[in-house]
């Protein structure tokens, strides 16, 4: 099958993330298409491992982008197309018009927070035959704000290769690369990589303020991003904003293409943004016994009944509650290794990589002849209308 994914997002999140891993589990067995933003960060990585890249020429702005992959579909012979990026998605079904024998699904990563259901929207995802999700607890959300049926929605999950063997590192090495010379409580927050803004990370002061007048210098936060944090002017920005608030000394730039570089270092991971909490790196974290702390809301609240005793939940902007359950957790009061090899177990038994390249392909080809079906009734409609 030959199969073209669309993503002209900029970042690299989980979208992009799963994009990547789509790929990788299908390339042995398909031919692989691509259509992104030149020298986005997807575009690095792409070009890593696949060669048949074709280039977005407009603007990288977060509105609707217009392009027509006309000339692409059919100088390819492209079967299915697979977007990962909302906003490609107008162009996509313009592109899609005339040639109904090509299916078109959507990947989505992180609850919906606006209402796509006009008129003009509700005729374009009339044209998506599946939705992939994630995660199942972004269903409610995307049922409902993109007003679709739920048969047309699939937990995909993020099919990666976990890990349920407990992680004994020897950290020295690791902190030594911040010119830390004594172990300490190292608490990771994941950053989002579309924060371009100082003004962004103003939610973070009350949080590390608290722990900085709680525990002081036995707590390091390190803030991870998965791009260069030296690439552009953010960094510098960020420091000297982060001295003038005096905290400073409290937090460490991390950065690696490779979460599991830094994860199992790392001995509590905060979901500070509310945006990101069903972020992959998170659950990631859970099966390699590394808790996390979670903005409440009903999406943290059933990971944590899912996953017991594998984190906390608190109310957003509340530093007092998140404080306490930091101080929780450095006392000691985890999980038992039985509790965390159970849950590393259920993870693996509801997403891994062999789970989702099969969910993946089944949908692919159950799609496809669909399609073909569909093309093939036209045909012969419009053959007995003329005759």
């Amino acid at each position: 099958m030959n199969v073209l994914f669309v993503s002209l997002r900029p970042y690299y999140d989980v979208l992009e993330r799963s994009l990547i891993r789509d790929a990788q589990s299908l390339s042995s067995d398909h031919n692989l298409f691509f259509y992104c933003a030149k020298e986005s960060f997807l575009d690095e990585q792409l070009r890593q491992n696949f060669s048949q890249i074709s280039y977005y020429s407009g603007s990288w702005a977060s509105g609707r982008k217009k392009f027509d992959l006309r000339k692409l579909l059919v100088n390819n012979s492209i079967d299915l197309v697979h977007c990962y990026d909302l906003s490609s998605l107008a162009s996509i079904t313009y592109s899609l018009n005339t040639n109904i024998k090509i299916s078109l699904v959507l990947t989505i990563g992180k609850r919906m927070h606006d209402s796509y259901q006009g008129i003009f929207f509700r005729r374009m995802i009339k044209r998506v035959d599946r939705i992939f999700l994630t995660t199942s607890l972004l269903e409610f959300s995307v049922a409902n704000q993109l007003g679709v049926q739920r048969h047309k929605i699939c937990d995909l999950g993020i099919g990666e290769t976990y890990s349920c063997s407990l992680w004994m590192p020897t950290r020295t090495t690791f902190l030594k690369k911040y010119g830390i010379f004594e172990d300490l409580f190292t608490i990771g927050i994941y950053i989002p990589t579309e924060f371009k803004y100082v003004e962004d990370f103003y939610s973070l002061i009350p949080y590390i303020r608290h722990i900085q007048m709680r525990l002081g210098s036995k707590v390091k936060f390190f803030l991870y991003s998965p791009l260069d944090w030296n690439k552009g002017p953010l960094y510098k920005e960020l420091s000297i904003y982060f001295e003038e608030q005096q905290i400073s000394e409290m937090v460490s730039f991390s950065h690696s293409s490779s979460f599991l570089e830094v994860s199992p270092n790392i001995d509590l991971w905060i979901s500070a943004f509310h945006e990101t909490n069903l972020v992959d790196y998170y659950i990631q974290a859970l099966s390699l016994g590394t808790p996390v702390v979670w903005v409440r809301d009903y999406c943290s609240e059933t990971i944590m009944e899912r996953y017991p005793k594998m984190g906390e939940t608190f109310k957003k902007d509340d530093a007092r509650e998140l404080g306490e359950h930091i101080v929780h957790f450095m006392s000691g009061n985890h999980c038992s290794d039985s509790e965390y090899i159970a849950t590393a177990h259920r993870l693996l038994a509801e997403d891994n990589a062999a789970r989702h390249k099969e969910v993946l392909e089944e949908n692919y080809k159950r799609l496809f002849e669909r399609r073909l079906r569909h093309a093939n009734r036209k045909v012969k409609k419009l053959f007995w209308l003329r005759w």
